[in-house]
């Protein structure tokens, strides 16, 4: 990324030509070219946005779609991979990318491993929303309510009970009950119900 005050300029590309051209040639070459938030400007400016699906900041989509008219911009994507070309919405949304690339080049146990050692509470896939639902209620430390939480987000079209919930976290229903509620400010059974109308939402408007 890079204040949007020196990509708007209006010598920027004239002055970063050689840049520019380098970017393009390594993907023309096969190399994986990415971007965080407002870097999605740069990777237009190296004409890689051309007719392929991007995504960057919501409050710059609207830019982006001007700047760069051939552009396929997607508003409300975490992140999006096309052809060789990973563009991403805010500095979060890249670290969402970056154990996206890990599991897709290596395996999906080392990307949670990952997310593990640098306390990230929740992996968003690339069709999230950028003003995501799914991260709420989630700004706490208690671990075994966030191994429930990511256990529900990933399983929440299958039938959850309590009772299966905490065995995966070897506790009782009773007392993973009482400790999601004090984390989180929800029942269990509510906070599964907002997840599924939310996903219902993004469902809907795909």
């Amino acid at each position: 990324g890079i204040d949007f005050k020196y990509l708007n300029a209006n010598d920027f590309r004239a002055r970063y030509q050689d840049q520019l051209k380098w970017i393009y040639d390594l993907h023309q070459k096969g190399v994986n070219i990415c971007s965080i938030c407002t870097g999605a400007f740069v990777l237009g400016h190296a004409q890689l946005l051309n007719r392929r699906d991007c995504t960057t900041h919501w409050k710059y989509c609207d830019r982006l779609q001007s700047k760069f008219p051939q552009a396929q911009v997607k508003r409300q994507r975490l992140f999006i991979e096309a052809n060789g070309v990973f563009t991403s919405a805010g500095v979060s949304s890249g670290i969402d990318l970056s154990l996206h690339i890990l599991e897709k080049e290596f395996t999906k146990k080392l990307a949670l491993n990952v997310a593990r050692e640098i306390v990230v509470y929740l992996r968003r896939n690339a069709e999230d929303p950028q003003l995501s639902p799914f991260l709420q209620h989630r700004n706490h430390m208690d671990e075994r309510v966030q191994q429930v939480q990511d256990y529900i987000y990933q399983n929440i079209e299958q039938k959850l009970t309590i009772t299966q919930l905490a065995m995966e976290v070897y506790v009782t229903p009773r007392h993973l009950s009482r400790i999601f509620t004090a984390a989180t400010g929800l029942t269990i059974l509510s906070y599964i119900q907002k997840l599924r109308a939310a996903q219902k939402n993004i469902s809907d408007s795909l």
